[in-house]
């Protein structure tokens, strides 16, 4: 991770302000008051949802000010916050910890501040769960909390917390929460000695998200340990309270904009595709008026006209006319099932009701498709838009640029056209409204490069991409002004606080997309905050830096296939972490082929993406599971990037639910490159198959001889002495190289046939 979030639970307070406790588990215990005389004094009574937690005790965190309770043999406790009033404002932290043999077992609840739990509390000033259920302390309040504290720091205001609980998705908190459950339920500490609890363990994003990954390989999505996660009602409480506003329907391949009225009528926004098995024919996205209408946990929306999505299903088969060129897709009504709630919005399964006809209007297949889950996030908790926060500045999405002007004029630029047009805007409520192809921009929450928002494009880029209507961020252009030295090393990409690929960038102008070849990849340095680049001599990228933040580097990426009028395919927003020793434990991309000889034995070791060939192991596929694992699904092993430096890594090879063992550990160590120049039409490949596009390089295994294979193209011949270099001799259609270890050139030319 590009962060290491600090640990809310080793702060505690000095044991002088630590209230006393009851000597009874078996009973409720209150704490004293504190002697602070202008407080705000709440009693807060609910329960712990885990048998190992039973007999341990709970510990309440407000700023500086720590209270505890004892949990009694039911997972009750019963505890009185008696909050300085200068203190009031900030949000409360609950850790609960099992006895003295299940000391292993923690849960945690991220709570509101005392100001805004005592307006939940009735009269009596006693909070329990029919008034705010996150008093109960769960597998799901703790899947919460280490989802907002794996992103940063300190929360210490209500505001700060609700941008907080806006920042991970539904089926994220929903799988941690069984995966949690699951350890509890075994009453023994069943995992590695490196977390001392299960809130440690949860915390560790790196950890977490590789054991989910795996368990989502073998089990389906966790389909049914979700199915009783949320039917257990000591774990999720969800009110009757009204579902009525405005909502940014958000899961992991589609948004909505969502309005419900009160009288039961709305309105419904998607992209150009709703999600399911809807495949959008064009860019444009969708919209129609509702009615809806609320039974017990279920929402019911019905279009009052169904939304036509165009042409282009994946039921192709199911279509009367040739290939299904005419069928039409319809999106009829949406099914909101209530599952779990949050202090921002519910937690919803959505159920797509679908009509897939032919053009005469013959209905060919009717369904209900159930498709993901989703958070209903309440825009009453965005942030909102000033006119200050936008005056004089460059603002970038991946579509646009924008310059926001006092007289209400935005410059609108495409990103990859550069074409410019001067649109109207303005702020409503919050939301920047404009007249151009870009009409909305909605805030979600400032972050350090600037905001996550909603962008409404009225056309995307391609037709296949749900992007008409998407969260994404928007980058704010500071003055940067670096020097030609600042960009060597190696890039580490950031996404969600985790490096997600490297890429190698030398002080000789040379560029590596991880460990591949480096014959085909060039940068060099435009200006202090631009530079440009080479792809395996063929895919060119244009970086342009808008700020640098603790060590953050926010750019925007345009790129594509190199030509002589270069036009970028797509621009990107993206982060980086520069490491100026070249070192880290971040696979590449899919798109890069390294290749390595196993110490000693020499023995080669291929990747293809994610797919790997190894003279030891065969070949076989990998399903990245982290930044620095690699899981091989059909043996259940892992392969885990231990370290590396510019030419050489070290990983490792386990079982999935064991850990690494030294004597399974490889210093894989990269070969030597031939750069191949051609001319005509042929190619040239290794027996494992060439690394670079086109043929054009190829990694090579040092200290063993090597064949390239030569295959003139249709239309070309070859000849012998149409091949030189690196001391090789052609023999019939394969050139023989010697054993090196040292880079070195072939020259090849393929003759056209007259």
């Amino acid at each position: 991770s590009s962060k290491t979030p600090s640990n809310p639970t080793s702060s505690v307070a000095p044991s002088s302000t630590i209230t006393s406790v009851a000597s009874s588990a078996s009973s409720f215990s209150i704490s004293s008051s504190s002697s602070v005389t202008t407080s705000t004094q709440l009693t807060i009574q609910g329960k712990v949802i885990a048998e190992a937690l039973m007999g341990g005790e709970v510990i309440f965190t407000a700023g500086v000010h720590t209270f505890k309770a004892s949990i009694n043999q039911q997972g009750q406790y019963r505890i009185t916050l008696d909050v300085p009033n200068a203190d009031t404002y900030i949000p409360v932290i609950a850790i609960a910890t099992g006895g003295t043999t299940n000391g292993w077992a923690k849960l945690a609840a991220l709570h509101p501040s005392i100001n805004r739990l005592a307006e939940l509390a009735s009269n009596d000033r006693i909070l329990d769960a029919s008034e705010y259920s996150g008093v109960n302390i769960s597998a799901m309040t703790t899947a919460e909390y280490s989802l907002v504290f794996e992103k940063r720091g300190a929360i210490t205001t209500d505001t700060a917390r609700d941008y907080a609980l806006l920042q991970h998705g539904a089926r994220t908190q929903l799988e941690r929460a069984v995966y949690l459950r699951e350890l509890l339920g075994k009453m023994e500490k069943e995992f590695s000695d490196a977390y001392e609890t299960t809130l440690d363990l949860l915390l560790d994003k790196n950890h977490i998200n590789s054991q989910l990954n795996i368990l989502r390989e073998y089990r389906s999505g966790f389909s049914q340990q979700i199915d009783s996660l949320i039917g257990d009602e000591d774990e999720i409480q969800i009110s009757t309270k009204p579902v009525i506003g405005s909502f940014l329907v958000k899961s992991d391949n589609f948004h909505y904009l969502l309005s419900l009225n009160e009288n039961g009528t709305g309105h419904l926004l998607t992209s150009n595709s709703p999600g399911g098995a809807i495949m959008p024919e064009d860019a444009k996205y969708r919209e129609g008026e509702i009615t809806w209408v609320r039974v017990e946990n279920e929402i019911k929306i019905m279009l009052n006209s169904p939304i036509n999505y165009g042409k282009k299903v994946y039921f192709i088969a199911d279509c009367p006319e040739a290939v299904g060129a005419n069928c039409i897709q319809k999106l009829n009504s949406i099914v909101l099932n209530i599952v779990a709630e949050t202090d921002v919005g519910p937690i919803a399964f959505v159920t797509l009701n679908t009509t897939i006809a032919s053009a005469d209007g013959l209905v060919v297949i009717e369904n209900a498709t159930p498709d993901s889950f989703a958070n209903l996030f309440d825009r009453s908790h965005f942030y909102n838009f000033t006119a200050e926060d936008l005056l004089d500045f460059e603002w970038y999405t991946s579509n646009f640029k924008y310059v926001f002007n006092k007289n209400g004029i935005s410059t609108q630029t495409d990103l990859i056209t550069k074409n410019q047009a001067l649109v109207n805007w303005k702020l409503e409520n919050g939301v920047v409204v404009m007249d151009g192809e870009a009409s909305l921009l909605i805030p979600l929450y400032p972050n350090p490069f600037g905001f996550l928002v909603a962008e409404l494009v009225e056309r995307s880029r391609n037709s296949q991409a749900n992007d008409a209507f998407k969260t994404k961020p928007l980058f704010k252009r500071s003055i940067v002004n670096i020097n030609p030295s600042d960009w060597v090393g190696r890039w580490n990409r950031v996404e969600n606080d985790s490096f997600v690929a490297a890429f190698d960038f030398y002080s000789s102008g040379v560029f590596r997309d991880g460990f591949e070849t480096q014959s085909q990849g060039s940068w060099n340095v435009i200006d202090g905050s631009h530079i440009t680049g080479l792809s395996n001599g063929s895919w060119r990228f244009n970086y342009e830096l808008l700020g640098v933040h603790e060590g953050e580097h926010y750019l925007i990426y345009c790129s594509g296939f190199e030509m002589e009028n270069f036009t970028p395919q797509s621009c990107l927003l993206e982060s980086y972490v520069i490491d100026k020793t070249f070192t880290g434990t971040t696979f590449w991309g899919l798109w890069s082929q390294p290749a390595f000889q196993e110490g000693d034995s020499l023995r080669e070791w291929r990747f293809f993406g994610h797919m790997l060939d190894n003279e030891s192991m065969g070949h076989h596929a990998f399903k990245r599971i982290a930044p620095n694992k690699l899981l091989d699904v059909s043996r259940n092993t892992i392969l885990e990037m231990l370290s590396s430096d510019i030419n050489s890594i070290d990983v490792c090879v386990y079982g999935s639910l064991s850990s690494c063992d030294p004597k399974n550990v490889y210093r894989l160590a990269r070969g030597w490159e031939a750069k191949i120049n051609r001319t005509g039409g042929g190619s040239i490949s290794y027996s494992f198959a060439g690394t670079g596009w086109g043929g054009d390089s190829v990694v090579l295994p040092k200290l063993k001889p090597v064949q390239l294979r030569i295959q003139p193209y249709t239309g070309y011949s070859f000849f012998a002495g149409n091949i030189s270099g690196c001391d090789g001799v052609l023999d019939g259609t394969f050139y023989k190289i010697p054993a090196r270890e040292t880079d070195c050139e072939i020259d090849v030319n393929f003759s056209p046939i007259p």
